[in-house]
């Protein structure tokens, strides 16, 4: 953000709080920065996990799409099954998995129909979209079929994929 201090990039040029936003980014950093040293990197990442909210707000109001923006949805409702409360996985709790599911398929069907520029038949990209959908699809299967196990494994087995995908490409 130090480059653009003093001129927005031309798409977000007449946004009345880019200014804002660059100065929120910087203290979001400096927090960060101040826990990372103190060593408690959960809250540094945690803390750092705001400047997408600031970026994705920036491009919002810009009507900017990017990648990055897919997989940050798909990253919400993941955290939200992640920390999903669905009872014992009772029926009502199962269809509740269900229900979640199918978001985060169609959030998962957007990344996939959207690609990062560029990596679109690249066989690494398509190997990590590969298995950010794979586990998707495992979750309402196990859910249809009642397997509590099988929905805490599938539900565990989410976020792998998706930190993959994200890493090199969101």
């Amino acid at each position: 953000m130090k480059a653009c201090r003093t001129a927005a990039p031309p798409q977000y040029a007449d946004d009345p709080k880019w200014s804002d936003t660059v100065l929120a980014v910087d203290r979001i950093i400096a927090a960060a920065k101040v826990a990372s040293v103190g060593g408690d990197l959960a809250k540094s990442h945690h803390i750092l996990e705001e400047i997408r909210d600031q970026l994705g707000s920036l491009r919002s109001r810009n009507g900017v799409i990017i990648f990055s923006d897919r997989m940050n949805a798909y990253h919400e409702k993941m955290e939200q099954i992640l920390m999903g409360k669905y009872g014992d996985f009772d029926s009502v709790g199962l269809g509740a998995v269900r229900e979640d599911a199918v978001v985060l398929s169609y959030l998962a069907d957007q990344i996939e129909l959207h690609p990062p520029l560029g990596f679109a038949q690249d066989a690494t990209y398509k190997e990590a979209l590969a298995a950010l959908k794979a586990s998707v699809e495992a979750l309402p299967h196990a859910a249809r079929a009642g397997d509590k196990t099988a929905v805490q494994r599938a539900i565990s087995m989410l976020k792998v994929p998706y930190s993959k995908l994200f890493l090199k490409y969101g």
